[in-house]
């Protein structure tokens, strides 16, 4: 059930969060992110720390399970790609995906 969720931050910039467990309900973690960080959509490193701590808040005290490289992590599943100058996610608008299940 591993999946990435990689952040493109331009100019061949990429950070990548990772799961181990989950990875058929990561889309809709990442929709809540999106909503609880409505705010800091043109933040970058705000919204990447609301979409990590969105993946975590359960588990934020546990060794494994999560992970954030530079790199992409062990995927079983395809990662979702999220644009952050773009304010895409797998290429629609963040308001587009947020509204759509």
């Amino acid at each position: 059930m591993r999946r990435n969720i990689a952040l493109d931050y331009g100019e061949q910039t990429k950070i990548y969060f990772y799961t181990h467990w989950g990875a058929e309900y990561l889309e809709d973690v990442l929709r809540n992110a999106l909503l609880r960080g409505r705010s800091r959509w043109d933040d970058p490193p705000y919204l990447a720390r609301i979409i990590f701590s969105e993946m975590i808040r359960d588990e934020v005290l546990q060794e494994e399970g999560y992970g954030i490289a530079p790199y992409l992590m062990d995927p079983e599943f395809p990662t979702i790609e999220v644009d952050l100058r773009k304010e895409t996610v797998d290429g629609k608008p963040f308001d587009q995906f947020v509204h759509h299940a």
